[in-house]
Formats: structure tokens, sequence, C-alpha cells
């Protein structure tokens, strides 16, 4: 056995320490026992990123909400589902219209046959489906990711879940730590193994999502077992409710969920796939590895065509400009969703479409009557006005506030929900002096 002489380095890895080798072992087996539920996972989030859109997509189309108009007592409302459908017994019926779907759920049975249907609240016409197939999907794919279809017991194994995957982040940050000089060595050779593009994709996809899946390990953790977050938040915040503590457990249940921006919401869609092909590349590896003899191996050889891999420096620089390109992207279009909404109520305002644009607004006290001395013809947000514009938004946790250039001297601060889209003043405009 030779040694290195003094002065000289050996151009050998180094070999990992047996607690290394634990480690990675740890890692593995943690791997092969939650890959399946990790993919899952990853598949259903990022199918549910677009839930409410597609919700409202695919739901039965409403009428038009006309609050001159008296809708029908639940009596009436009940009779007219029994005509539509002879033979079955209503026993439920809605009693409330919401502004931006007014419609009316029934509930009927026929035996063991149970169907929910919509109905106008103001004719008692049959609408269709409460929920669509779609919808009834999403709800299914909803349970799955968030309880495993087991109910309470399904959300409790969620949280271990989640615990153990945070293991699993923790063990393979170690090894690809412990074992970055044996990375650097076999980078730099020339090679097109599949296994070792294989690795190094799941070293490199693992360690530039290393935030966003700590990220989601934290929030899962935090949908299942509260009670730790909310006593570690009342430390930091005390009984204010806006403190930081509480703002940082409602920032990071909308992170989980991505649900910012149209904008964010796409590239959520796009990396919610990293654990996926995180487990696909690992166990690519793992089955490799396990199938190769040793009576096979050969020394690494250097096709003629091959190219030498990038230097880390020159891959970091991509890595940062690609970065800064999502960066800008998500900054320009953070809330191009809610800007678009206050467009089209913009857009219904300017074309007389009262009733339309005031169906868009939240809250039961902006009565019709209200909302034309605000937005009507000659109103005090209109007159006068050759054009109104959205210049400038901003968010505010689950809200975001667009302002809107009107024939006011500053600009109206609209806020816009962004679950229901609903829109109303918001309490705080930061063209306006405080005090004022």
């Amino acid at each position: 056995m030779t040694s290195a002489q003094p002065g000289t380095t050996s151009s050998s890895p180094p070999t990992p320490t047996r607690l290394c080798r634990v480690i990675r072992q740890v890692h593995l087996w943690i791997a092969l026992a939650l890959g399946l539920y990790l993919a899952m996972l990853s598949i259903t989030g990022s199918a549910l990123v677009f839930r409410l859109e597609l919700i409202r997509l695919f739901q039965v189309p409403a009428p038009a909400f006309e609050p001159d108009r008296e809708p029908l007592s639940t009596e009436a409302l009940a009779d007219a589902a029994r005509r539509a459908y002879p033979g079955y017994d209503v026993f439920s019926a809605g009693t409330r219209i919401s502004r931006y779907r007014p419609v009316v759920e029934v509930s009927m049975a026929n035996g063991d046959d149970r169907i929910d249907r919509l109905f106008d609240p103001y004719s008692g016409i049959d609408l269709g489906e409460a929920a669509s197939p779609v919808m009834r999907a999403l709800a299914w794919m909803a349970r799955l990711h968030g309880e495993l279809l087991l109910g309470e017991t399904g959300r409790t194994l969620n949280g271990i879940g989640s615990a153990l995957i945070g293991v699993l982040v923790f063990t393979g940050l170690i090894t690809w730590w412990s074992g970055r000089a044996k990375h650097g060595h076999v980078a730099g050779m020339r090679t097109r193994s599949t296994r070792l593009m294989t690795s190094v994709l799941h070293r490199n996809f693992g360690l530039w999502g290393l935030g966003l899946l700590l990220l989601w390990v934290l929030s899962g953790v935090y949908f299942v077992f509260q009670e730790p977050f909310n006593a570690a938040a009342a430390v930091i915040s005390g009984d204010d409710l806006a403190g930081i503590g509480y703002d940082a457990m409602t920032w990071l249940t909308y992170l989980h969920f991505g649900r910012f921006s149209a904008a964010v919401q796409w590239v959520w869609l796009v990396i919610g796939l990293l654990p996926a092909v995180l487990v696909v590349t690992g166990l690519s590896m793992w089955w490799t590895r396990r199938n190769r003899r040793t009576s096979t191996r050969k020394s690494v050889s250097v096709p003629s065509r091959a190219v030498r891999s990038l230097p880390p420096v020159v891959t970091t620089s991509i890595v940062l400009l690609a970065a800064a390109c999502c960066g800008w992207a998500l900054y320009s279009w953070a809330n191009y969703r809610e800007e678009q909404h206050v467009e089209r109520f913009l857009d219904a305002v300017a074309a007389g479409h009262f009733r339309q644009a005031h169906a868009m607004w939240d809250g039961e006290s902006y009565t019709f009557e209200r909302f034309l001395e605000d937005w009507g013809v000659g109103g005090r947000r209109t007159m006068g006005n050759p054009g109104m514009e959205v210049v400038d938004s901003t968010t505010y946790g689950a809200v975001v506030t667009v302002y809107v250039r009107t024939a006011a001297a500053t600009p109206v601060a609209l806020e816009v929900d962004k679950e229901t889209l609903g829109i109303s003043y918001a309490p705080f405009n930061k063209y306006v002096p405080a005090g004022r």
C-alpha cells in the first residue's frame, strides 16, 4: 500500500466516514419506504395548484345577480325540485344566495339514490349538478393529498410523513456534503454514462430545490401539528394577532400553495414536480447500483465524442441568471390575475353594465344605490374622467391592493381577495398621506 509523498496531494476522493455511510444508508431506506408517497404528494400538489381556477371554470353557469328581484322561498324551490325530479324527496335546500353565484343547492333522495342539484333562485329552473365530474375529481385529489383518503387519521399520518421527508432532506444534504469531493472528481471526467448523469441530476435538483423542499416539509407538519407553531407565534407576538409570529404562519400557508398570483402558481405547478423527479432519479440510481456486478466493473473510459462537464463557476452563473429571470417575471406578473379582474370590473363600468360590475363587489352593505353614487354615470369616481386604468398593485397576505386611476386626484385603492376575487375598498392607500 502506497501513500502520497509529502508535498503532494492524492487525486482520489476521500473515503466517507462510517457515520456518513450510515447516514447515506438511512437516506436510502427512507427514500425506498416513502418514494411512492412522496411522488404522490408531488403530483397531486402540482395538480391542485389551480384548483380554485378549475372549479370556477367547470362549475355550472349561474344567472345574473338581481338585487331588486325577490328570490323564491325555500318551499317554492322545494316544489320546483320535486316537479323536476318526481319520486325524490327534498331534505335540504339553501336559504341564501351569494352575490357572486346566485344559485341555490337542493339535495334530494330516492331511496339510496341521492342527488345534489343547483337551481335558479329567481325562477326555480334546474341549472345542473352541484359538483361537476371535474370538481369531484379535484375534491378526491384534495382528500388524497391532505388526508390520504383516511380522514383525521390520514391527516396525522401526513404530518408524520412530512417529518420523515424532512429527515430524508437533511440526510440527503449531509450525504451530498460528505461526498462533494468525489462529486467534483466525477464531474471533471468526460463521460456519457447514464448512471452518472442520473446522479448529477438527482444531486443538483435536490440542492437547488433545498429551500422549497424544507418549506413544504415545514408547512406540511404545521397543517397537522399546529400547537407548537402557535405557541412559538404567541411567544414572538404575544396578543398581537397581526404580529410577525402569526404573520409568518399565514405566509407559510400561502407559500405552501403558491396562491399569490397566476405567475407564481405556474411556477409552483412546475417545481411542484421536483420531489417526483428526485424519487425517479433516486430509484434509478439505486436500481442501477443494485444490478451492477463487481465482475463487470470497468474503468471509466473517455469517449472521443464526449463533452467535458461545465465548470462549477459556469453552472452556478447559469443557475443564478435563471433565478434572476424567474424573480423578475414573478415580480412583474405577481398580481396579474387580480389586476385583470379589476380591469374587467372597469370595463363593465365603462360599458354601463352596472349590475354586472356591482356583482363583482364584496360586502352586502355596499348597496347598488351607493355603488351608483360612486361608479354610475356622473358618479364621484367616474365624473369627468375620460378613462380608468390600473396603475399599480401591492400584495398584503391574503389580499391584493390594486390602485386605479379615476376622476379622483389620487388613485383609488381597491382590495381584491385572492380566493374569492371579491372587490372592496382597501383600508390603506399608499398614495394618500397618513392622517388624511
